[in-house]
């Protein structure tokens, strides 16, 4: 799957160098995130939407994504969060990962 522009500022590669996390681009925008999730500012065109979406057409900019983990061994994908992340509703931010300082073993 591409990683577009959020996804390249997320990656991180762990220190094991086994597991990566990035955000990706939803396929499927789940219908409540639309009112969880709401616009920074009532009129702003950066909103959550409801629907399908093409992770891999060109410009994923106003795609909404999540975080997740990558096992580089094997392709598995995680959802993080199961949450967008900010930019898509206007809640602008770095997108930004870092990994703790202990041992992190989510696809065991």
């Amino acid at each position: 799957m591409p990683i577009h522009l959020d996804g390249q500022r997320a990656l991180a590669l762990s220190p094991n160098g086994h597991i990566a996390v990035t955000a990706l681009t939803v396929s499927d925008v789940p219908p409540e995130w639309e009112t969880i999730y709401p616009a920074a500012a009532s009129l702003s065109p950066y909103r959550i939407r409801a629907g399908p979406q093409n992770p891999y057409a060109l410009n994923g900019l106003r795609d909404v994504s999540q975080y997740v983990l990558i096992d580089l061994a094997t392709g598995e994908i995680k959802p993080l969060t199961k949450a967008p992340i900010g930019n898509a509703a206007g809640w602008w931010g770095t997108t930004r990962s870092d990994w703790p300082r202990m041992p992190l073993y989510p696809f065991a």
